[in-house]
């Protein structure tokens, strides 16, 4: 590392100083310097102008220098790592990429470099600031003397400055109230020392030398039987933990934490049972519930602050909390007469163990809870696996429902908040399950398996776990009594069962290791089997048990991996004759269509049941292996049948849509029942809508992909046949007539007189941004067609804005009749022709008139081609796809083709063809040999090279999400720019797009890129967040954009950039080096 000058501490003295100016009020402000720190800790949530300072630009500026090739080096690497299979685990690529760059040489010595010169720094600031100080100290004694006899200054002073005020809660004040806190302390005289210290900054208490036995005091007088002043001290913890840094609150948590575990084993303490219950209306236990619920809320915020801190905190505070949780009495054998635990009340406050699952969610902690887990506190997760086991035994007991009814009328009646104990165990049974399934996503808490239980023989492995939660799902009541209807989803035993499942199937890994296996498999398939045979699943099996399966086995059919084992099995060289997982789902689906299975006979429910297991069965048959399975069911025909069973009855029932809860039905606006509505129908009906009309976002109008939630889930016609039903047609106006404008009238004026070239095209430029600031909509129809052809006549008789050479062209029509256009072109030509009748633009004939103009482009391009032998198929023959440049062009020229090639023969000549007319440079020989032989057109090396430059410098969040996507931003530009924003931007913004391009040069084809990802930024975030950024940006159309709107950021952006842009766009025909 370069050793620092003179210079550099100069450099960083100053800017520190600014940077401590800057902040001063907040500074000052502060009670204590414990606080001033926090506050700069925390200056970048809360100082809105962080990132402008000059230090903290330095500071970044030379991480990036030092550090941001490795860091690009190394999340290459990850993502390579990942493309080949090699599975990260639940960790985010971020936090490996963290954890190597922290462990690098060069990250270690810029640590090094920065430590030492901001170690001058500093020592140079304090010796100056001491220096300073002195002379102060001096000056003020001076004052001192010659005043001694008028006043004399007292420590404790009610001196207005902030450092006085800091110490007005000193040592001696804090040892009376110490004093005054004291049980045998009239009340009167405790409250009013309470209240003192409930007044004083938190950060001033904890600071004082007396803060150890003011704590002890606190906690002991937690105990007190006065709920208000328990409840003050309540808010004196409430406020410390609101207010103060972490190693204060640490400090108040942890005291807390072992009150409650002294208050816990303590005797003298009356601790209800479980056979007594909980009335949390008891004083005694509204004081101990108010305890636990504000440690857990400290739990639940303390995550988000503690990886800015030491280690040491963190442990503190998960250690007392564990150990907390851990606290076992010496038990009756009788459950009934068992003393609640800590972690009964702890459910109830946070029942779904949301602490857990903060804690589980970073790295940095959940390293060291899985430690202790396995080294010191192994119960806890003993004892969730127990409460899971005894909630099980109660359901195949066929008690449990009746104990919730009970209680649910006990509740009715008596109309208090009372918690049986069914209830509590039933609490602590949800709170178990989240917290095991938690734990089950991460490698090292799948180590901790198996585990021994008590009076249990044997050990606890992951599978047998993994089939506890499979059997509560048909053997557990569908949703507990105790709970509102309100909650009755969220909280039955059922649904919270599979919601840990299918946490458990998004992870790879983890779903290897418990779901794919032979004895899960088995046991989701149980109830199955017995329905099969004629019997009921289980004792309390319901529909909603079977749909519940149903969505966890299609999970497991949607990976290879676990679709592998419902085909062949564990073991797919076995010999045993026993039906498979896939044939067990089809033989069960077939008899669900057929309605064979009597005990569902009637069922509400049924048809739902139907579709869950039919989505199975279309993951399966997803695959040639899955297919060649199910063929032999005929399962076609079985829907079949039941659809037109369906039909005949006319009847609206649920469909069997793949992850959907609406509902279809045959349409009532088809022409006949031959349709069935349903998620592949839809579909389909979508694309071919999609790939027959032609249109921007205000110009077509595309059917959903999704049925609605409503009595009729999907009223847009089948598109079957032409024509196009008119509903998808929109009512846009079309080919409006232009009103003669004034600023039009100049425009064209400026058109006209050609003194002076430069100053002439300046003139012309200024006049069109002018124009579509304010009237846009004027730049269309004949006016863009006079103002496009005069513009680029006067640049091409001007040899200094010809680019290419001049090209003489005298094919006649003779000459190219026999010339055939390729297949791709004639489609092209035929979707040309309906947009343009669609717009007006065009008429009968248009399209003998394109196809004239396209074969003498193609002509008149082969002049200037030159001979390649290339094994790449894009360089063999003519251009590959449709030219949507020309005919863009036909529809601006309103279809009248001599019009059109004559504007493209002129147009050839400048540089802006080369970027917006593709087919120009198609093996061009104009272009160097080499560059030819790449078969990489301009465009992309240029153009969207330049694209991906500017956005990472306009719109980092953009290009970043660009990157964690895997999906490179020239990927979309190219496919915009090859079409000409067709389907993408309606017929006026790309008018705007080509002119704009003519009359301001070929770089606005870059700038008018980025200001549509500008325009898209929050989407682009959003779908970066839900993995689908690249569907959405080539099948959605450019909603709300308009070029006109970002005018003036584009001129910003050319101020900055054209220099650049356009020395490398007139360098194209350059040998490459």
């Amino acid at each position: 590392m370069a050793h620092f000058s003179s210079e550099d501490q100069a450099m960083l003295q100053a800017m520190l100083r600014r940077l401590f100016q800057s902040v001063k009020e907040k500074i000052t402000g502060a009670p204590s310097l414990e606080c001033a720190e926090e506050i700069l800790l925390h200056l970048e949530e809360t100082d809105e102008n962080f990132h402008n300072y000059e230090f903290v630009k330095y500071l970044r500026q030379h991480i990036g220098n030092t550090l941001g090739s490795m860091i690009e080096e190394e999340m290459e690497k990850c993502t390579s790592d990942r493309n080949q299979g090699e599975e990260c685990g639940y960790d985010t690529v971020v936090q490996q990429v963290t954890k190597r760059t922290q462990e690098s040489k060069e990250y270690k010595e810029m640590m090094h470099y920065l430590k030492n010169i901001m170690i001058a720094v500093v020592e140079s600031m304090i010796n100056k600031f001491e220096e300073d100080e002195t002379r102060n100290q001096e000056r003020q004694k001076k004052i001192q003397k010659e005043k001694s006899h008028s006043y004399r200054t007292d420590n404790c002073s009610d001196s207005d400055s902030s450092l006085n005020q800091s110490y007005k809660f000193c040592q001696g004040k804090l040892q009376l109230i110490l004093d005054q806190l004291d049980p045998g302390q009239p009340k009167e005289v405790r409250y009013e020392a309470l209240q003192t210290l409930c007044s004083a900054p938190p950060s001033d208490v904890l600071n004082c030398e007396n803060w150890t036995t003011l704590c002890e005091k606190l906690t002991v007088s937690l105990s007190d039987p006065d709920p208000v002043f328990s409840d003050r001290i309540l808010k004196f913890c409430a406020q410390t933990f609101l207010l103060s840094p972490l190693h204060m609150t640490k400090e108040i948590y942890t005291s807390l934490a072992k009150y409650l575990e002294s208050y816990f084993l303590s005797r003298e303490n009356h601790i209800p049972t479980l056979s007594a219950g909980v009335d949390i209306t008891n004083p005694n236990m509204t004081r101990l519930l108010k305890k636990v619920r504000l440690l857990n809320e400290y739990q639940k915020e303390a995550p988000s602050f503690w990886i800015r801190h030491p280690e040491k905190y963190m442990e503190e505070i998960v250690e007392s909390t564990l150990s907390l949780l851990t606290v076992k009495h010496n038990q009756s054998h009788v459950v009934s007469q068992k003393i609640l635990d800590p972690i009964y009340f702890f459910a109830l406050v946070d029942t779904k163990a949301v602490w857990f699952k903060k804690w589980m969610h970073a790295h940095y902690s959940r390293t060291t809870v899985l430690r202790l887990l396995e080294t010191k506190y192994k119960s806890l997760v003993t004892t969730a696996i127990q409460q899971c086991v005894q909630y099980f035994e109660m359901c195949k007991t066929r008690k449990a429902d009746e104990t919730l009814g009970h209680s649910k009328h006990c509740r009715n009646k008596q109309k208090t908040f009372y918690y049986l104990g069914q209830e509590l165990q039933y609490i602590y049974f949800i709170h178990s399950l989240c917290l095991l399934g938690r734990l089950l996503i991460y490698k090292q808490g799948r180590k901790l398996f198996p585990i021994k239980l008590k009076n249990k023989k044997g050990l606890v492995s992951l599978i047998d776990l993994l089939v506890l939660f499979t059997q509560l799902i048909y053997y557990s009541p569908s949703c507990p009594k105790m709970t509102s209807a309100a909650h009755s989803e969220n909280y039955s035993p059922a649904s919270m069962v599979t919601e840990v499942l299918w946490i458990l199937s998004d992870q790879k890994e983890c779903a290897v290791e418990c779901l794919y296996n032979n004895i899960v498999i088995e046991t989701l398939l149980q109830p199955i089997h017995n329905l099969m045979k004629g019997n009921e699943a289980s004792p309390n099996c319901s529909e909603t048990a079977l749909i519940h399966i149903a969505g966890i086995l299609a999970r497991i059919a949607s990976v290879e991996e676990g679709l592998i084992l419902l085909l062949y099995g564990a073991n797919m060289n076995s010999s045993e004759e026993s039906p498979t997982g896939a044939h067990i789902i089809a033989q069960f689906s077939k008899k669900l269509l057929d309605e064979d299975i009597s005990i569902f006979s009637g069922s509400e429910m049924l048809p739902v049941v139907k579709g869950a297991f039919i989505s199975v069965c279309r993951h399966i048959y997803s695959t040639c292996e899955g297919l060649q399975v199910l063929i032999t069911y005929n399962l076609h025909e079985s829907i079949a049948k039941a659809w037109k069973k369906t039909s005949l009855l006319s009847e609206r029932i649920p469909t069997p849509v793949e992850g959907s809860d609406s509902v279809s039905s045959v349409s009532q606006e088809s022409q006949n029942m031959d349709f069935i509505i349903d998620g592949l129908s839809v579909e389909r009906n979508h694309v071919l809508v999609r790939i027959n009309l032609v249109g921007g976002p205000l110009e077509r109008i595309l059917p959903p992909r999704l049925l609605e939630k409503s009595d009729n889930p999907y009223p847009w016609p089948m598109f079957s046949s032409y024509p196009l039903p008119n509903c998808y047609l929109s009512d846009i106006t079309r080919n409006a007539g232009i009103k003669q404008d004034n600023d039009l009238d100049k425009l064209l004026l400026c058109l006209k007189i050609s003194d002076k070239q430069t100053e002439w095209i300046e003139n012309c430029q200024r006049q069109f941004c002018k124009m579509m600031k304010a009237k846009p909509d004027i730049i269309s129809g004949e006016a863009l067609i006079e103002l496009l052809e005069k513009f680029v006549l006067h640049l091409t008789e001007s040899p200094s804005e010809c680019y290419f050479p001049s090209v003489e062209y005298t094919a006649t029509d003779a000459n190219v009749k026999n010339e055939s256009l390729s297949s791709v072109q004639q489609l092209g030509i035929k979707m040309t022709v309906r947009y343009g009748k669609f717009l007006s633009l065009l008429k009968d004939g248009a399209e003998n008139d394109l196809t004239w103009v396209l074969k003498h482009c193609e002509r008149f391009l082969k002049q200037q081609q030159t001979s390649i032998k290339s094994s790449l198929l894009c360089l063999q023959g003519n251009y590959a796809g449709h030219d949507w440049f020309v005919s863009s062009l036909f529809m601006i020229m309103l279809g009248d083709k001599e019009k059109t090639f004559q504007f493209l023969h002129q147009f050839s000549r400048l540089l802006t063809s080369a970027f917006l007319w593709l087919p120009r440079l198609h093996i061009s020989s104009y272009l160097p040999n080499d560059t030819v032989e790449s078969g990489i057109h301009p465009v992309y090396f240029c153009s969207t090279h330049y694209i991906e430059m500017l956005l990472k410098a306009e719109l980092p969040l953009v290009f970043s999400a660009f990157h964690m996507s895997g999906f490179a931003p020239s990927q979309i530009c190219l496919q915009w720019i090859t079409q000409c924003f067709w389907n993408y931007l309606d017929w006026i913004e790309i008018c705007h797009y080509i002119a704009t391009c003519v009359f301001l040069g070929p770089d606005y084809q870059v700038y008018i890129c980025i200001a549509v990802f500008k325009h898209l930024q929050q989407d682009i975030l959003q779908h970066t967040q839900t993995q689908d950024l690249q569907v959405f940006l080539k099948e959605e159309a450019l909603h709300g954009f308009r070029v006109s709107d970002y005018f003036e950021y584009m001129e910003i952006l050319e101020q900055n950039y054209r220099t650049v842009l356009l020395r490398d766009m007139r360098n194209i025909r350059l040998q490459s080096t």
